[in-house]
């Protein structure tokens, strides 16, 4: 018991110090009142931070839909799918569990007001996670183009990590795609929860498990055929990170930034990368701050360490 309260102790510690450290080195530069100043200067137009962000849901609505079968797609509408997926995003924005939480907010939120099968949920949710993994690498390749037309405030010594990432993202996509058309995993998984050693588990698990085995099976369907519906699915989830893109860089203008587009590019999806793999940190908190305040001092903007708080806090 007292290893299992250390060991939560330290996850905790890394979930919360990591953020607070890289917090407290970026307000080290603030001056709060000039972040505050930029917010107000940025009056009513800040509503407009919004826009691409619920854009970005939709995309990534669209690219979840197109994965179910078309009869699943009749029954989903477009509202069901966008108030599980923005669920799913509220909780994995809010909890360090690498969006895993998120995706099953989603799954059971589907299921609640769609009765749509746990499994095919679960599934195309997975098929998603392998596709979102396929954008990511696509726009960090578009990145990494960019960069080659940036601005030379933009530091070129990006180049190699952008390609490196590019690869490992679409390495990943092709890897995954392939252990969900032939590994069974959910299979696998519902055999060993079934065998747990504790008769309560396996009595709470009970029906909640009976859907793993489809879930492998909606899963292979869309990766089975080489012009399956992943293909749709990927160029929406492509659109979803240069819309990413397009956010940090309104946000940057209407706080009076101006930075050119391609440099914003060039420097995003690494970013976005960087803030997706501190999985233990909520939302990347500390760990964007830092970034977007390196990459504005870099591009010669004044005031960079307050206009990086403002940019964050919108």
């Amino acid at each position: 018991m007292q290893r299992e309260h250390a060991a939560r102790a330290r996850r905790w510690g890394l979930g919360l110090g990591v953020p607070l450290l890289l917090l407290g080195v970026t307000a080290g530069q603030v001056n709060p009142g000039e972040g505050l100043k930029l917010l107000a200067e940025t009056g009513p137009l800040m509503a407009l931070a919004l826009l691409p962000f619920a854009a970005m849901l939709t995309f990534d609505t669209l690219g979840w839909r197109r994965l179910f079968t078309p009869s699943t797609r009749t029954t989903v509408g477009f509202a069901d799918a966008f108030a599980a997926r923005t669920a799913a995003e509220a909780v994995g924005q809010s909890l360090p569990s690498a969006g895993v939480a998120g995706e099953a907010a989603a799954a059971w939120l589907l299921r609640v007001r769609t009765d749509t099968p746990l499994g095919e949920a679960v599934g195309t949710l997975a098929a998603r996670r392998i596709l979102l993994a396929l954008g990511h690498g696509l726009v960090l390749a578009v990145a990494a183009v960019a960069l080659a037309v940036a601005p030379p405030s933009v530091p070129r010594a990006l180049g190699g990590p952008l390609v490196a990432s590019a690869l490992v993202m679409l390495g990943v996509a092709l890897a995954g795609s392939t252990v969900l058309r032939h590994a069974s995993p959910f299979a696998r998984l519902h055999v060993v929860l079934r065998h747990l050693p504790w008769d309560g588990v396996r009595a709470w698990l009970g029906g909640r498990i009976v859907g793993l085995p489809q879930a492998d099976r909606e899963a292979s369907r869309v990766f089975r055929r080489a012009d399956g519906p992943w293909i749709g699915a990927a160029v929406f989830y492509l659109a979803l990170y240069l819309t990413e893109t397009l956010e940090t860089w309104l946000l940057l203008r209407l706080l009076g930034a101006e930075v050119p587009l391609v440099a914003v590019l060039a420097v995003e999806p690494l970013l976005s990368l960087l803030r997706a793999t501190v999985f233990f940190v909520p939302a990347g908190l500390g760990v964007q701050d830092l970034g977007y305040v390196a990459f504005l001092h870099a591009s010669g903007v004044p005031e960079a360490a307050a206009l990086g708080a403002a940019f964050v806090v919108l």
